[in-house]
Formats: structure tokens, sequence, C-alpha cells
């Protein structure tokens, strides 16, 4: 990931004998024998043992993402047709709703002032 690169290790080339895993769960599994490893996960796949870290002074905390200060983040996103299905509606109406957004808080950063206009 460029960004990792640039921001967090100063542009310095990654290892050559570097091991690079697909799927988040699988990158979170290799750190956990690699004792310094490093890898760009979602906060959803945050398990003890492993440390977020500070990038250009700013932590992994809700404010710093939705702000974007905290520069490895990136938004949920649900897509649907134009116009949507009636149920895809229902469905979008319900995530965006106070009730919607405290399940997407169980693992990830919900909406801070209600849904987008």
């Amino acid at each position: 990931m460029i960004e990792f690169q640039q921001h967090v290790m100063d542009n310095v080339d990654y290892r050559a004998d570097r091991k690079e895993v697909d799927r988040q769960v699988d990158q979170v599994e290799a750190l956990r024998v690699e004792r310094r490893g490093i890898t760009a996960v979602s906060l959803a796949f945050a398990r003890p043992g492993i440390t977020a870290i500070a990038i250009e002074g700013f932590t992994v905390e809700s404010r710093h993402i939705r702000s974007g200060a905290y520069i490895l983040s990136r938004p949920l996103v649900l897509v649907a047709p134009v116009p949507p299905t009636p149920e895809a509606k229902a469905f979008m109406d319900f995530m965006l709703s106070p009730e919607g957004q405290a399940i997407v808080a169980r693992r990830f950063v919900p909406l801070s002032s209600g849904p987008p206009k």
C-alpha cells in the first residue's frame, strides 16, 4: 500500500523477503506469528496483541477517522441500483438510522451527524 509506505515508512522500500497476504483475516493471523510484522487492516479486525499505530501524530480514533486526519481509512459504502428496489431502500434507510448506526458502531466508525443528504 503506497500510502502506508509514504506516511509510515518514510518512503523506505518494503523488504524483498516480505510476505504478502490478501485477506484481512489472514493478515491478522500472520501478525500473531510475525512479531515485527505490519499490515493495514480495518479496525473491525483489531484483536488483542495487535497495536494500531498513530500516523503523523493522529491516533486511530473515530474523530480522527471522520475528519480525515488519520489518513489510512476508507468509508464503508452501500451501493444499490438507481432507483433502488424497495427492499434495498429500506435496508439503506435502516442502516442510516440510529439503530442501524448502532450496529455499524460495533465494528466500524459510524456517521457522526446522521445520514447524508
